[in-house]
């Protein structure tokens, strides 16, 4: 029966080890499969077991097994999890299952990850503690991804937060840096039209600069393909040998750098870069920093588009204080919101007395509402009005002024409207002073073409004196105020000429005409109508001095013409006397000589012969001897007679 017995209880051991094994490999198993890594440890706190992922996560293996806990599984403490690393410290003060917050893990290669779990006691069937299990994961991608979800988060929060730009570019140095090395980080903007590359923000170990040629840096290629680029120091080597690159300032072991895109057109660059470490920087990384070089761009156009905005406004304040020109901004009900100082130096009005007020009420008079009535409704209705008018000085004085008033319009409605005023006054008067004198001016200019004209006939020397007066006519008509009114009557000795319009009326004015102090006839000009000017009745002075030059220029003319008749009388006998003998009327010396040449050079041409005969007068001293010279003069002319008698008219002698 105690063999029995024994060989029953051995059974039922035996049947109880089997199962033991059996549940630690179902445990092992278990335990193995999970996805977090598990060590467990005695009483002690030394490693009794540690699965496949607590190796891999740690970087022990077998070795493990043994080693206290603290010794396999490196965390670094904090003010966060103080209480958790005392308790990796000396598993035996494990009491109850404790969370273990994230923590950074330094593995076996010293390398490091970012770690959260629970370390719990285990138990003896009896209830007491016999060790502890710790579970735990790999969070180092998770925590990396919320990370960069914040520092993004924070990035975009600054953008629009944040008024200064080099505050933004700071801040975003800040926050990259919590997941990015931004020892050395920069901003780079392009002018295109210099093709410089400007750095509005750099933080640098090695290289100050402010600005420098795109060219064929790494910036200036970035921009130019417009994409980013990644490069390590083989890579910078490869492209600068390839001449895609050429070196500026000190060289980089690592190169990170991406576009900044308003739309399509690159307007920079983002980069960072390492002067020691050249896998400081992954593909990670260049996607974060494309991010955040979008949000940068997004700033930079908005912080542009302010800046312009603001100086635009500027611009306008101003324009608007400070033009020449009265301007007032009016509701859609013509009430003034506000006005310029010049608005008070040409009405008188201060922007107190007037705000809140109808401009139509203060500024006009009697007529000129209801003109101005039609300009408001004009301007309501989206018109521009450009117009010259009065307005009314606050003291009652009227102001002649130009106006334009310019609806204001923001998507299809119309907020206010722009009157700007410009005082006229002075121009008025000066316009009316050069409309004056400009009529004036035309006036002499139409003098003085008359005389001229007139002059001008004159220059053919061979015009008559009759077609002299003939033509003088229409042309002193031409030169009076109103010539479709005028006639014009010229007597000269016993002749008359007149216009074809000629009727004698009252309304006429005359001047002689005089000719070598004596008066040889007169002009007379008339209105058919009665045309009221100052001075002398009908006839401007103007009209009467002009009547009066033309009388004496008319005499002139005449005096010429006598002058020239006498000199053409004078001429022709000169000319005779020159060419004639001046006893017998024969042609001299000189006029048979080239007479002679003009025989010889018409011979050259047709080879038609001419005859010379010469003669003489034999014993012709002895008549002047025994007569006298005047009787040997009278034989001369009777001899000439007798010979142009006897020859051809062509012939001379």
């Amino acid at each position: 029966k105690e063999l029995l017995a024994g060989i029953e209880i051995a059974l039922e051991r035996f049947a109880l080890e089997q199962k033991v094994r059996e549940n630690e490999q179902l445990l092992q198993a278990t335990l193995q499969s999970i996805s977090d890594g598990i060590i467990t440890t005695d009483k002690k706190g030394n490693i009794i077991y540690i699965n496949d992922i607590g190796k891999a996560i740690t970087g022990w293996f077998e070795d493990a097994k043994g080693k206290p806990l603290n010794s396999v599984f490196q965390v670094t403490g904090n003010s966060t999890n103080k209480e958790q690393c005392a308790l990796i410290d000396n598993p035996s003060r494990v009491k109850k299952s404790t969370k273990l917050t994230s923590s950074i893990l330094i593995a076996k290669d010293n390398s490091t990850k970012i770690v959260e779990g629970s370390i719990s006691p285990t138990f003896k069937t009896t209830g007491k503690i016999s060790g502890s299990v710790l579970a735990f994961r790999d969070i180092t991608i998770i925590d990396k991804a919320r990370r960069v979800q914040n520092v993004l988060y924070n990035i975009s929060n600054e953008v629009n937060a944040t008024d200064s730009i080099q505050e933004l570019f700071q801040s975003i140095q800040k926050h990259l840096g919590e997941i990015i090395d931004t020892t050395n980080f920069y901003v780079a903007l392009y002018d295109k039209a210099t093709d410089t590359i400007s750095l509005p923000y750099i933080i640098d170990e090695e290289d100050k600069f402010t600005s420098f040629p795109a060219g064929k840096t790494l910036t200036g290629y970035v921009i130019k393909h417009k994409k980013p680029l990644l490069a390590d120091d083989k890579l910078i080597k490869e492209m600068t040998k390839k001449g895609l690159i050429e070196s500026i300032g000190s060289p980089s072991k690592i190169w990170l750098g991406v576009p900044l895109r308003i739309e399509k057109q690159v307007i920079g660059v983002v980069a960072v870069q390492s002067y020691e470490d050249e896998n400081l920087y992954t593909k990670d990384d260049l996607e974060i920093l494309e991010f955040v070089s979008g949000q940068l761009a997004i700033a930079i156009s908005h912080k542009r588009a302010e800046d312009a905005q603001r100086i635009e406004r500027a611009y306008f304040e101003q324009l608007f204080e400070n033009a020449p020109e009265a301007i007032v901004l009016i509701d859609n009900e013509s009430r003034i919101l506000r006005m310029n100082d010049e608005f008070t130096r040409t009405f008188g009005y201060t922007i107190d007395e007037v705000r809140n007020k109808k401009i139509d009420e203060l500024l006009t008079r009697g007529e000129f509402r209801n003109e101005a009535k039609n300009v408001t409704d004009k301007i309501a209705q989206g018109e521009t009005i450009a117009m010259e008018t009065v307005r009314w000085h606050k003291n009652g004085t009227p102001v002649d002024v130009s106006i334009l008033g310019t609806p204001i319009s923001f998507e299809g409605g119309q907020l206010a409207v722009y009157g700007i005023y410009r005082n006229i006054s002075d121009r008025k008067i000066a316009e009316e002073a050069l409309k004056q004198r400009t009529e004036e001016l035309n006036q002499r200019v139409k003098e003085l073409n008359c005389l001229y004209n007139i002059s001008n006939i004159v220059q053919d020397q061979k015009v008559s004196m009759e077609t002299i007066l003939n033509e003088s006519l229409n042309i002193i008509v031409q030169s009076w105020k109103y010539p479709k009114n005028t006639y014009v009557l010229i007597t000269w000795g016993d002749k008359e000429y007149k216009t074809k319009n000629y009727i004698k009326t009252r309304w006429h004015i005359s001047h002689n005409i005089i000719v070598y102090n004596k008066v040889i006839g007169s002009i007379e000009v008339g209105y058919l109508e009665k045309c009221h000017e100052d001075f002398i009745g009908p006839f401007s002075e103007e009209e009467s001095n002009l009547l009066h030059a033309i009388s004496d220029q008319l005499g002139r003319i005449a005096e010429r013409k006598h002058a020239e008749d006498k000199l053409k009388y004078a001429n022709k006998k000169f000319e005779l006397l020159a060419r004639t003998d001046p006893l017998t009327q024969l042609s001299n010396r000189r006029d048979v000589m080239e007479k002679i040449k003009y025989e010889k050079r018409r011979f050259g041409r047709s080879e038609k012969p001419f005859g010379i005969i010469i003669c003489d007068i034999d014993d012709f001293k002895s008549i002047n001897d025994r007569f006298g010279h005047d009787t040997g003069d009278e034989v001369l002319k009777t001899l000439a007679n007798i010979m142009c008698m006897n020859v051809r008219k062509q012939d001379t002698v």
